[in-house]
């Protein structure tokens, strides 16, 4: 067993509480690894330190008057549960629901599609003229070699034709 499997063991190798078999096992982890028994002896203090502190009796009637307490409110209504019980309540619903929010998605994208691109628009239509000739032409700019190299690439399509005349 390693580490992360020791560790929740703790509490209860403590008490004894484990089978002989996990008892033995966490034992045996224990004896190779100084990390979890540090965490054991940790957890052994605050044990110590818990027997220390001088128990406190409750005044007469406390425990009753708690649990009348915790009837009352698990008999009271739960308007928020019952309706999340009710909505879910069915699974012909549970489609339903889901329709209803891919939609809603779908449409709060498209809204901000919507909006974004609109506002590009005005963007564009507040630029300078010069400048909103660049934006428009920003294509032809990302291609700016080739159209540089047109003269060399018509070049290329004579001399192609060429050889179709000599034959």
């Amino acid at each position: 067993m390693d580490c992360r499997e020791i560790k929740p063991l703790l509490s209860e190798y403590q008490e004894g509480s484990l089978s002989e078999a996990l008892q033995a096992s966490v034992k045996a982890h224990l004896d190779g690894c100084p990390l979890c028994r540090e965490e054991l002896q940790l957890f052994e203090n605050a044990w110590d330190m818990l027997r220390e502190v001088p128990e406190i009796e409750p005044q007469p009637g406390y425990v009753g008057r708690f649990w009348a307490r915790v009837a009352e409110r698990e008999s009271r209504p739960q308007p928020l549960t019952e309706g999340l019980q009710a909505l879910w309540g069915s699974l012909w619903n549970v489609p339903a629901l889901a329709a209803i929010c891919v939609v809603l998605v779908i449409g709060l994208f498209s809204i901000r599609n919507v909006y974004w691109l609109t506002r590009a628009d005005e963007r564009l239509a507040r630029l300078p003229l010069e400048e909103a000739e660049i934006v428009e032409n920003i294509e032809l700019a990302q291609h700016i070699e080739v159209i540089e190299n047109i003269d060399l690439l018509e070049d290329f399509e004579i001399i192609e034709n060429l050889d179709s005349l000599k034959s």
